[in-house]
């Protein structure tokens, strides 16, 4: 894995020291629902903090170590936060609005439904993150990298983009009333009306280094983050965008209903904002697949993998998906009432708000997941694997938990169940190191 590739950040991040849950940092409890407004955090270390449901507006973040972490559905309005870095945490509903955020890192971040409304992002990197939804009214973005970016559904009506590489990000279906998109790079980029600007079939020139230039990581499969770093190392589609398979268009925003998928390589293909209800995916290899604010409703996945897909805002209610793989997918928000996941591998995934109600899910390892704000009321969850996952704001009602394993598991409350020090049984620690 070379130093261009997102997860070779997340692999020296995670050898590195995080912030414990209820410590002290600057006169702040570093929690969930803490409140610390106008805090000054600049050049702090967070790196894993967890503060879901948190309010810090207009606290300095300045130059902050905010990596791995959560502040989901928090507030941080109007918050200084030049130079802070952000990569690896989770922005979902966030409430970012206002903010100076100028040459910040955001590298793999969820920030579906994030408000950025006239935040400033002037050359800030922000590469491989999802801003589905997003709120980026007003926002500037001047002379940005944002490359491998998703703003499907978006709201970027008076937009800055001018001078930003945007090369290979995705804007289909973004409201972009307004935007200023003046001297900046394409390639590969997908603009709101589905049009394609700067194609091209090599790579796109100028990917940044996460590490010391031509550095490398040699991963094993045994190391948690191998299958986001192959997914990412991998990244050419295994079908060509447009063309058609199973007489589907492989566009977005496409029309397959009923469409028989079974056992084909969907790897790397953007069929996001598209009608797939009922579609036949089993056995799918669905590798950073999209299919964000897409309509599945009654599918059928049996033993499909998405590691390092998409189906944020998604409808997969009703749908089939046991022993499915999920390893560092996005399914935020999305709805899955009523889905059989027996036996799904969510670990390392984002569940953040989606609405699992009454879903079948026996046996199905949730691991190091962010499941903030998870809907699991009547939900079976018996003999389920809920080692270190955070279960904040979830909503349990009626939830069958019988057999289920806890260990540093984040409980609705903030509260942690059946705490341990070091690693829980059966998890891993990044141990490879980079070479050059």
């Amino acid at each position: 894995m070379t130093s261009t590739n997102p997860y070779y950040l997340m692999q020296v991040t995670y050898q590195g020291e995080q912030v414990q849950s209820g410590s002290k940092v600057a006169g702040c409890i570093i929690a969930s629902y803490s409140k610390c407004p106008g805090a000054d955090l600049s050049g702090q270390s967070l790196q894993g903090a967890f503060l879901s449901y948190s309010q810090f507006p207009q606290a300095n973040i300045s130059k902050a170590n905010l990596k791995v972490g959560s502040i989901a559905f928090a507030d941080f309005a109007k918050v200084t936060g030049t130079d802070v870095d952000l990569s690896g945490t989770s922005l979902v509903r966030t409430n970012l609005s206002g903010a100076d955020l100028t040459r910040a890192k955001m590298v793999l971040n969820d920030a579906s439904e994030v408000n950025l409304s006239n935040a400033v992002l002037d050359g800030a990197t922000v590469v491989d993150s999802s801003f589905v939804s997003a709120n980026l009214q007003g926002a500037s973005l001047k002379k940005a990298i944002v490359r491998g970016g998703v703003f499907s559904g978006a709201d970027m009506s008076g937009a800055d983009f001018s001078g930003a590489d945007l090369s290979e990000s995705d804007f289909v279906g973004a409201k972009a009333t307004g935007a200023n998109w003046e001297g900046a790079k394409y390639c590969n980029t997908l603009m709101p009306d589905g049009s394609v600007r700067g194609a091209q079939d090599e790579p796109c020139a100028g990917a940044p280094e996460f590490g010391p230039p031509n550095s490398t990581i040699t991963m094993s499969p045994a190391e948690p983050f191998f299958q986001g770093a192959q997914s990412q190392a991998n990244a050419t589609p295994a079908q060509q965008y447009g063309s058609t398979l199973a007489g589907c268009l492989l566009v977005q925003q496409t029309k397959c209903p009923n469409v028989d998928f079974s056992g084909q390589n969907l790897t790397g293909v953007l069929l996001g904002q598209s009608d797939l209800t009922k579609a036949n995916l089993t056995g799918v290899q669905g590798l950073d697949i999209s299919l964000a604010l897409s309509n599945l409703a009654g599918a059928s996945a049996a033993g499909a993998t998405f590691v390092s897909g998409a189906v944020t805002s998604s409808n997969l209610s009703e749908s089939q998906l046991p022993n499915t793989q999920w390893t560092f997918a996005s399914a935020a928000l999305a709805n899955m009432r009523g889905a059989d996941l027996t036996g799904a591998n969510f670990s390392f995934g984002d569940l953040i708000g989606a609405d699992l109600t009454g879903a079948k899910m026996s046996g199905v390892n949730l691991s190091d997941s962010n499941a903030i704000g998870l809907n699991l009321s009547n939900a079976d969850l018996q003999g389920a694997n809920l080692a270190n996952a955070d279960l904040t704001g979830a909503t349990l009602t009626g939830t069958n938990f019988d057999g289920a394993q806890y260990c540093n598991t984040i409980m609705p409350d903030g509260s942690v169940k059946s705490p341990q020090e070091g690693l829980c049984p059966g998890q891993r620690e990044p141990m490879a190191k980079p070479s050059q």
